[in-house]
Parts: C-alpha cells; sequence; structure tokens
C-alpha cells in the first residue's frame, strides 16, 4: 500500500483536531472563567494550562454548567499526543 495517499488526509484530521481544541479553549473556556472572576489569562505553559482546566471543570460544576468542552480538552491532551507521534512514524515510513 502506498502510505503517501494517507498523509493528507492524516495531517487534515490532526488540524481540525488542534483547531478544535484552540476554539473551544478561546471561545468556551477562557470566556467563562473570565464570566466567573476566575483566572483568565491565555498561558502557555501545560502545566497552568492544566490548573486553569481544572478551574473551569470546578466552575462547570459549581455552576451547574454543561463540561463537554472540559472533557474534549482532557480528551485532545491524551489523544493528541499519540497523533502527532503518528504523524511522526507516518513521515518516517514514507520518506524512505
Amino acid at each position: 500500500m502506498n502510505l503517501e495517499i494517507l498523509i493528507f488526509p492524516y495531517w487534515l484530521l490532526f488540524a481540525a483536531l488542534i483547531l478544535g481544541a484552540i476554539y473551544i479553549y478561546k471561545m468556551k473556556v477562557i470566556p467563562t472563567l473570565k464570566k466567573f472572576g476566575r483566572d483568565y489569562e491565555t498561558y502557555w505553559s501545560y502545566s497552568k494550562k492544566k490548573k486553569q482546566l481544572q478551574e473551569y471543570k470546578d466552575v462547570c460544576k459549581e455552576q451547574r454548567l454543561t463540561d463537554k468542552y472540559w472533557r474534549y480538552l482532557k480528551w485532545y491532551n491524551q489523544v493528541g499526543f499519540v497523533w502527532f507521534i503518528g504523524w511522526i512514524v507516518l513521515m518516517f515510513l514514507t520518506t524512505k
């Protein structure tokens, strides 16, 4: 099987995964934290984002908001790494 056929669809799905996470973080999590007076700074640090996500989870629990965005971002943290490793493996296999 020609693996080069998989590069573009894989990249497209990877980009959709990343854009979905960015959209949820910027348009759902940050405004919710700002609305309820929590830390709403945009951080680059993974540990600070993790704390912020925990605050968002707590706000959702206190205010009885839906937690589907928190669940997506938690899922993204787990799957995104595996997807990135898969991308590297695919690139390595197609360059042979």
